[in-house]
């Protein structure tokens, strides 16, 4: 008998491979929850449940004073959020600056280095903001603590997303169609992440070609993020929860970086572009300028997600420029697409080179693998390399 749970534990441990994100502890505890959902079909009782689970997955992926810290911000600002309090803003932000500070303090005072606290807390204000201008926006709606903590809370996205709005993350009655679905895409994630961990890993830590490793570190990014994912939403859905996908498609795959982005990790570009670039952009002025601050907000605030030190200057500087590249390289597609939209210039291309209209304008096998391979490079020296950090630092 112990040999067979040896035998077990050992397998278990080679399928799912332990990274930053730790699989192994969503799998363990998505069974736990899948088991305990058996015994009630009430909804308010089974989010009672997976906070409990949630707390036992918080402990166990840091610290548990940081669990019990964070569960008590949350709790002191529901009444705050919910509740007809003046200038209650202020307060709520000075919260968000209290759950964003708390991995630093914890590291700095009492020498607590959790480094998914951090992922935790940087995730969590988004979930939280969508909260707060959800309640201020429709003040008929009414959240009870139980559903606030629970959407907060929701364990196998708490890391790394999908960010869930509060409407979506209810419980369905499962079907055929969802179990297929989940067991697919949990299949799915566990190939992706054994590819990444025991192929694709080892290659780029030896490969001596900088282009080679700047290529595989993307390859690595988005197979680790596609397989954390994949598992995610497929153990939701066998619970009865539709995540939203972070990856609706390759995004390698598309044609320009518009749909690039759309598909790549969709629900925090979904997040900002409601909450900071449609606010922005209401007047139309400076809407490309807009665009780049945008990106430089969602790759700048990368600088504080992996970390429980706190960044240096050169640290965001190196981010935000990320930011500057991705969303300037986005910028300058944009105007080139709809500089060849323009008539003019399409009865010119095809009058005088008509081989380039027909890749430029034509379902062209060419112009399409050139776009892909455009992208990617943009993608992946601006992931690996920050270039213009790089050109100007």
């Amino acid at each position: 008998m112990d040999r067979f749970i040896s035998d077990s534990i050992a397998l278990f441990s080679i399928i799912i491979p332990k990274t930053i994100f730790q699989p192994r502890l969503v799998v363990l505890f998505s069974l736990l929850s899948l088991f305990s959902l058996l015994f009630t079909q009430n909804t308010k009782a089974r989010k009672f449940i997976f906070l409990l689970i949630s707390f036992g997955f918080l402990t166990s992926v840091s610290h548990v004073l940081c669990a019990i810290a964070f569960v008590s911000i949350l709790c002191c600002m529901y009444p705050l959020i919910s509740g007809n309090i003046q200038k209650k803003v202020y307060f709520f932000i000075s919260f968000l600056i209290v759950i964003a500070a708390t991995p630093y303090l914890f590291n700095y005072y009492l020498h607590i280095d959790t480094l998914l606290y951090s992922f935790i807390s940087y995730y969590s204000i988004y979930r939280l903001i969508h909260f707060y201008v959800e309640v201020k926006s429709k003040p008929s709606m009414r959240y009870s603590l139980l559903d606030f903590l629970f959407y907060i809370l929701f364990f196998p996205c708490i890391c790394h997303g999908p960010i869930e709005r509060i409407n979506t993350l209810v419980f369905h009655r499962l079907n055929r169609e969802d179990v297929r679905y989940g067991v697919k895409k949990i299949l799915k994630g566990l190939i992706e992440l054994d590819i990444y961990f025991y192929i694709f890993k080892d290659l780029q830590s030896t490969t001596p070609s900088l282009i080679l490793s700047t290529y595989l570190h993307a390859i690595n990014f988005l197979l680790l993020l596609a397989g954390d994912w994949d598992i995610i939403i497929g153990f939701s859905r066998l619970m009865g929860i539709r995540l939203r996908e972070n990856l609706p498609k390759n995004p390698v795959t598309q044609p320009n970086l518009t749909k690039f982005w759309r598909n790549c990790n969709a629900t925090l570009i979904d997040w900002y572009f409601s909450y900071l670039y449609i606010p922005l952009a209401k007047n139309n002025r400076y809407v490309n300028v807009k665009l780049i601050v945008v990106f430089m907000c969602i790759f700048g605030f990368h600088a504080f997600f992996n970390t429980t030190e706190f960044p240096s200057l050169n640290t965001f500087l190196y981010f935000i420029l990320m930011g500057v590249w991705f969303g300037g390289t986005l910028v300058i597609s944009k105007l080139i697409t709809n500089f060849l939209k323009k008539r003019n210039i399409k009865d010119y291309i095809s009058q005088n080179v008509n081989f380039f209209y027909n890749i430029l304008y034509g379902k062209s096998t060419i112009g399409y693998l050139f776009n892909v391979i455009v992208n990617f490079n943009i993608f992946a020296f601006g992931l690996a390399q920050s270039p213009l950090y790089r050109l100007l630092i």
